[in-house]
């Protein structure tokens, strides 16, 4: 969980690639439910952070990004971890 995108494995960085080519497809505002990695990838993606784990999203908080047709900005991280992940 301390680890960094660069000691990654290129599968792993072309899925987090393709999450952000899926997230760009999206034609309409759009709710999507996933897991605390996925958020991670997504959001240290968009802030342009090294390490695979930049913010510890509480279960159920809202993370709210912005589709402009040409990038994706984080207009909010949401509620932080007050649960415990194993």
């Amino acid at each position: 969980m301390q680890q960094q995108w660069g000691s990654q494995p290129e599968s792993l960085l072309q899925w987090r690639a393709l999450m952000m080519d899926q997230l760009l497809a999206l034609q309409q505002p759009t709710v999507i439910f996933t897991h605390f990695l996925v958020l991670n990838a997504v959001v240290g993606l968009l802030q342009e952070r090294s390490e695979t784990l930049c913010y510890w999203p509480d279960n159920a908080s809202v993370t709210h990004l912005q589709h402009t047709r040409s990038e994706l900005k984080l207009v909010g991280l949401g509620r932080q971890m007050s649960t415990v992940v194993n």
